[in-house]
């Protein structure tokens, strides 16, 4: 056994579970999205490297060496010529993906183990959203998708950090940092991810639409990958603030119009009250609030870094 970047397997050359199912593979295209995230993103390359599947980089304005790690290791790149959020990397990524199957995760995220992604692939069907079970390092279970966000919950975090929506008892939907689609023009059909969210809430959004068009969303707790959250790409906490705020209303503003009214005001409350302890809260906090206030106060999407 070796450890790559983390995580336990065998050598490549020893998985011959993997010739058994080369067929799937083939057919699959892996989907990414870098923002200055080569040091994330080489571990990325190594980890779904060497199953056989395209490998498919949409790159939003890095000026780190993402595009060229990318190239080195044969995977396709494409060139978002700016940073227009994960979501439009996601559909780029996937009009130039070849594989019948699609497979989106962050690239902060790869296979705890060999079985993962065989065992993702095989709870998928025609019509279904899968997605895998996210785990730290050591293999402890991490929320993996929830319920749906209701204004109830909004308000709890006012005074306090925002809860998790995670639930025992099933999930609405699953977290986009790995998802699976057995086939491509589920995607199509749904219309692609919505480029309006620029980093946080278009899988929930996504998973939203899946439903009310009939489709099934699940969770397969035995495929399970390491998501080491937040390390995309560095001092990326204001854009990540702004960006979740504004995701959130826009759920609502989409999915339920009826409480976006309210959900607005207390997410500017939220700022405001955040903006005032600031300077006890990590560096830039204060702008990532005042961006998140202003684009809310606005309405106008976030801008990001």
């Amino acid at each position: 056994m070796e450890a790559v970047g983390g995580y336990i397997g065998k050598r490549r050359s020893e998985r011959t579970w993997v010739e058994e199912t080369m067929a799937d593979f083939e057919e699959l295209s892996i989907l990414t999205v870098s923002h200055n995230s080569a040091g994330a993103l080489a571990e990325w390359l190594r980890a779904w490297g060497g199953y056989g599947a395209q490998l498919v980089v949409a790159d939003n304005g890095s000026t780190d060496s993402s595009q060229d790690l990318a190239r080195a290791a044969g995977a396709k790149v494409v060139d978002s010529g700016g940073n227009p959020g994960f979501a439009a990397g996601v559909n780029r990524a996937a009009s130039n993906s070849r594989g019948r199957r699609l497979l989106v995760c962050n690239p902060d995220a790869v296979p705890f183990d060999d079985r993962s992604l065989e065992s993702l692939l095989s709870a998928q069907g025609p019509g279904r959203l899968v997605g895998g079970q996210l785990v730290d390092r050591s293999g402890r279970h991490l929320p993996s998708g929830g319920r749906w966000p209701d204004p109830g919950w909004v308000a709890s975090q006012v005074f306090g950090p925002a809860g998790s929506l995670w639930s025992d008892g099933g999930v609405d939907w699953v977290q986009g940092a790995v998802m699976a689609m057995n086939r491509k023009d589920l995607l199509e059909r749904l219309g692609g991810v919505c480029e309006e969210y620029p980093l946080y809430f278009e899988d929930v959004d996504l998973c939203h639409r899946a439903r009310e068009m009939g489709m099934e969303v699940a969770l397969n707790q035995e495929a399970r990958f390491v998501h080491a959250e937040g390390s995309g790409s560095p001092g990326y906490r204001r854009s990540r603030l702004a960006a979740y705020h504004w995701g959130l209303y826009l759920f609502f503003a989409r999915r339920a119009p009826a409480e976006a009214g309210r959900v607005r005001r207390l997410l500017l409350v939220k700022c405001v009250l955040r903006m005032l302890v600031s300077p006890l809260m990590a560096r830039g906090s204060f702008t990532g609030y005042l961006d998140a206030f202003e684009s809310l106060l606005s309405l106008k999407r976030p801008v990001l870094d």
